[in-house]
């Protein structure tokens, strides 16, 4: 990974260990598993260089938004990023916005 990269996948991994290490219901574990999914995929991407910079910025954004707890702009971001690049990115997306969701939940 590129040295911008790199600190986003290591700052959405972190989330996936915190998350990881809570009490989650049947349905939020579930969700992990979706996350857990996505991240992997979206790093082997990242690692492969298929994943151009723009969106990779667009992550940064709500991997930034997640970091101060703002949820409603996390969710902004990732739904312009769905809107725009669902068709070659949904693969990972799904998991993305399933993290937001936790995070919004367990954050508290």
């Amino acid at each position: 990974l590129s040295a911008d990269q790199k600190p986003i996948a290591d700052g959405l991994i972190a989330f996936v260990i915190y998350f990881k290490s809570l009490e989650l219901n049947a349905a939020e574990k579930k969700q992990m598993t979706e996350v857990e999914h996505g991240l992997g995929i979206y790093i082997k991407k990242l690692s492969r260089g298929t994943i151009d910079v723009d969106i990779s910025a667009a992550v940064g954004r709500v991997l930034g938004a997640l970091q101060n707890r703002d949820f409603a702009m996390a969710m902004k971001a990732q739904t312009e990023l769905v809107n725009h690049h669902w068709r070659e990115h949904k693969d990972w997306l799904k998991g993305l916005k399933f993290l937001i969701t936790i995070a919004s939940k367990k954050s508290g």
